[in-house]
């Protein structure tokens, strides 16, 4: 079988991986509540609304007739990715930072990753694009 050819990156360029350092320390920079998401106390909490009966499955597969513990895809077929076989507790309301709003868990719900990356974003762009619309006009 062919093997793909080393991809060309001039001398000084940054590798993939530093650029995506970069991109996260700048992001981190102008959002400095991010560090919460490493905090021993969010990835506990995270554990715990996690191990609860009621956020087994993927809220939004279940609206849709699946029960996925977030090994599958919403289609119903099985993540093959093992990075993205997992539930990601998305902040139901944006948090801007607030704290009483990061640990409110009544504003938490588990939702598989597909869903977080494409829904759940793609309602925050929405909001923030209205809100910019709003702040604009």
């Amino acid at each position: 079988m062919a093997k793909k050819p080393n991809s060309f990156r001039p001398r000084g360029m940054p590798t993939a991986a530093e650029r995506e350092r970069e991109y996260d320390r700048q992001r981190n920079a102008q959002r400095p509540w991010r560090k919460w998401y490493f905090s021993r106390r969010w990835k506990n909490e995270r554990l715990n609304f996690l191990s609860e009966p009621e956020n087994q499955f993927c809220r939004r597969c279940q609206a849709a007739g699946l029960l996925n513990p977030g090994t599958m895809r919403p289609d119903g077929s099985l993540q093959r990715d093992p990075r993205r076989m997992h539930l990601v507790v998305h902040h139901t309301v944006r948090h801007h930072g607030d704290p009483s709003l990061f640990w409110d868990r009544s504003l938490w719900e588990p939702i598989c990753p597909d869903h977080h990356d494409s829904e759940a974003q793609a309602e925050e762009r929405a909001f923030v694009a209205e809100m910019a619309r709003r702040g604009g006009g």
